[in-house]
């Protein structure tokens, strides 16, 4: 996650960061540093696992944020 995206999730979702951050420290994510800015590699990494996920679960809906 880049540093503006991460700092506005901070504010926004103050328990989910703690978690986050936490899951970043522990080496449970691993792409990247939450405190440097996003590559494309990485989001594109980060979609195709969405798509893993959403395989494996049978996921049928996904709601987005605007």
């Amino acid at each position: 996650m880049g540093k503006d995206i991460a700092l506005q999730f901070k504010r926004e979702f103050s328990s989910n960061y703690k978690a986050y951050r936490e899951a970043c420290n522990n080496k449970q994510i691993g792409i990247g540093n939450w405190r440097k800015p996003s590559e494309y590699e990485y989001i594109e990494k980060g979609l195709e696992d969405h798509i893993r996920v959403i395989q494996e679960y049978k996921i049928k809906s996904i709601a987005t944020g605007m």
